[in-house]
């Protein structure tokens, strides 16, 4: 859920320093912690024997590790989130960044649908995301925009708004590169408008979104200029042998994305220009030519589009305007997660709905609205057709092979399922007395366990904003409590007296889930701890500990299921109708799930069909279903003492 706003007048990244660093935990307190999330994955006595005499002796082995990560985080703001957690969590990673974190974006649903009848048109749409987009830039950029915390005396980091915008991922032969252009007022004073870049059919454009006089130009300037670019890229018709539809380049092998690149720089000064352009823009937009008929397919055109040369998925921020006029956002995750895009998507909903109302009031019609609004500065809407300078033959070959690989992967990397599950939520949660996002992760094990045979292995994203550039640890949701739930589970009948007994171990498993993920919240998990302890190793060809390479190990941390909670506030229409991100491996089954006050929106997905998305996302709605009741029934019978 979003975080609320901090006390007034306070600029926006005023509070980082104030925040504590991310807590390094003792040794044994970490072991302690791996133990028990580990036992639920022994198979066998004998594994327990050895996972003891392991941790006995790590406890030995890691002293020294742990005075040299005392030291880092002595010396760093954050010791494992500063550089590691991207460095070899994301960058040196060479496959492909799609499918990409992505969700489609009902700006302003209520007033279009009782206003106006029917949906704003693609460029109207696309004019309005970039203009409110723009502001939220602004008040960045000017520190306007109010810090945020869980209350007014516990701010959160805020560290990752600075990604938002004018940030893009460089590929590079063994480590890709961040490189971030966004700098404060106080810090650096804007002389220059600021741009952003359309693609079109595979081409790309840089448009000013301000005026001559640095000023943000008009919606009804913003939507002409969107218009005649769209306009100029078809009259081009399609030219033999021009170097277009890059974007497949960025969706593609990370290694041949560098070696284009490389290539295009080293043959012509242009090639480097047009590159410095889109990484220095604010955002992109792509201007998309499919027409999602559902939400489900929305998700699935944003994150791995047959349309990916019209895409940079390196960009930070990128938004997708599709021909029938829905809309959606696509984020590159090496660099950020969900607090500074939720909190721009809220901005920008509240602006693009004031808009509608103003247009609706006018009695002009919306889009005659927006002629008069640009009359004063639609000259100024200017925008330059990015041709690329001389082009070498490799480059040509590789992008020849990225868009024929991309396209390949198209139908099968990505199976996609999205469903909303009405009745249930936050207030069915209230009622009957567990945490809402502790029910879902239960009913997850529990299908996995029915589809599979197993125990899933599953990893949540937990936020740790409230420490100094914050990112995430690591909630691990299986545990001795919910194995002994799904194997209750598994062999309960339909009758009063196994549904109470049922919804009493899922009591249990859900008590000791909410406790753990708190817990983790706090800084005190022990996975980012183990992460940094290899690292250490890495870094300076130390021997890792025996328990980090054994199979126990392999079982308990493999990831069956990547799952994250959406955390979406109820009143946020801009979010609603799912979301989707790139599970933490592709051995992994992806679950994003939005808990409403009266619906769970669920979105499963599965990369090269190493799951089955429809038969876990249709049997856990099932599950739902059976577990609500069992909770009911164990009220009733608590009630009744």
């Amino acid at each position: 859920m979003l975080p609320k706003k901090g006390p007034k007048n306070t600029p926006t990244f005023s509070l980082e320093g104030q925040l504590p660093k991310f807590p390094l935990p003792e040794v044994a307190d970490t072991l302690r912690r791996y133990r028990r999330a580990a036992l639920p994955f022994c198979a066998s006595p004998e594994d327990v024997d050895r996972l003891d005499r392991q941790l006995k002796e790590a406890g030995e082995e890691l002293k020294p590790i742990q005075d040299l990560l005392v030291k880092r985080r002595e010396e760093t703001d954050a010791y494992v989130h500063d550089v590691w957690w991207s460095k070899y969590g994301y960058l040196e990673d060479r496959s492909p960044i799609t499918p990409i974190e992505s969700t489609p974006l009902d700006f302003g649903w209520s007033e279009e649908v009782n206003l106006l009848g029917h949906p704003v048109p693609k460029h109207l749409r696309a004019a309005l995301i970039i203009r409110n987009a723009a502001a939220f830039h602004a008040q960045l950029e000017s520190e306007q925009h109010p810090a945020l915390g869980h209350a007014p005396d516990q701010p959160i980091s805020m560290h990752q708004f600075r990604s938002l915008f004018s940030c893009v991922r460089i590929p590079k032969a063994e480590f890709d590169e961040q490189v971030r252009f966004f700098h404060t007022s106080t810090e650096r004073k804007r002389t220059e408008r600021r741009h952003i870049i359309v693609g079109v059919r595979g081409r790309l454009y840089k448009l000013f979104i301000d005026g001559v006089n640095l000023l943000p130009l008009s919606v009804g300037a913003l939507e002409a200029a969107v218009r005649r670019i769209e306009t100029h890229a078809f009259e081009c018709g399609l030219k033999p042998n021009e170097f277009r539809e890059v974007g497949f380049l960025t969706g593609s092998k990370r290694d041949w994305w560098a070696d284009a690149r490389e290539a295009l720089i080293q043959s012509d000064a242009q090639n480097y220009r047009v590159l410095d352009e889109i990484g220095r823009a604010i955002f992109f937009v792509t201007l998309d030519e499919a027409s999602p008929d559902s939400n489900q397919q929305c998700l699935i055109d944003l994150s791995i589009s047959p349309d990916g040369g019209s895409r940079w998925y390196d960009k930070s921020s990128q938004f997708v305007v599709f021909k029938n006029s829905k809309s959606g956002f696509s984020m590159e995750h090496s660099v950020m997660d969900a607090a500074g895009q939720l909190s721009m998507h809220e901005f920008c909903d509240g602006l693009y709905s004031a808009w509608i109302r103003r247009a609706h009031e006018s009695k002009l019609g919306i889009e005659e609205f927006a002629r008069v609004e640009a009359r004063g500065d639609v000259k100024d809407a200017q925008f330059e057709w990015l041709q690329w300078g001389k082009v070498p033959e490799r480059a040509f070959e590789l992008l020849n092979l990225a868009k024929t690989e991309y396209l390949q992967r198209l139908p099968t990397v990505w199976k996609l399922r999205y469903a909303r599950l009405r009745g249930l939520g936050r207030n069915f949660c209230k009622e009957v007395g567990v945490s809402s996002d502790s029910f879902c992760q239960m009913a997850f094990q529990d299908t996995f366990f029915r589809l599979h045979g197993r125990l899933p292995s599953t990893y949540e994203s937990v936020g740790v904003l409230r420490f100094r550039l914050g990112r995430t640890e690591t909630g691990r949701c299986a545990s001795l409590e919910s194995k002994e739930f799904v194997e209750h589970s598994k062999r309960a009948s339909s009758s009063d007296a196994d549904l109470k007994a049922l919804g009493e171990s899922l009591r249990k498993a859900c008590a000791y889930h909410e406790e753990w993920i708190k817990e983790a919240s706090e800084g005190r998990g022990f996975d980012r701890h183990l992460f940094a302890i290899r690292c250490m190793c890495r870094e300076n060809g130390l021997k890792v500990p025996e328990f980090l390479n054994d199979p126990v190990f392999a079982r308990a941390s493999k990831w069956d299921l990547s799952t994250s909670n959406a955390f979406v506030a109820g009143n946020l229409q801009a979010f609603q109708g799912g979301t989707t991100f790139r599970p933490v491996s592709p051995e992994s089954l992806g679950v994003v799930y939005c808990i409403g006050g009266d619906y769970i929106d669920l979105t499963v997905m599965s990369v090269d069909d190493k799951f089955d998305s429809e038969a876990f996302l249709q049997l856990v709605a099932t599950r739902f279903g059976v577990l609500s009741k069992a909770l009911v029934v164990s009220k009733k019978d608590r009630s009744s003492l």
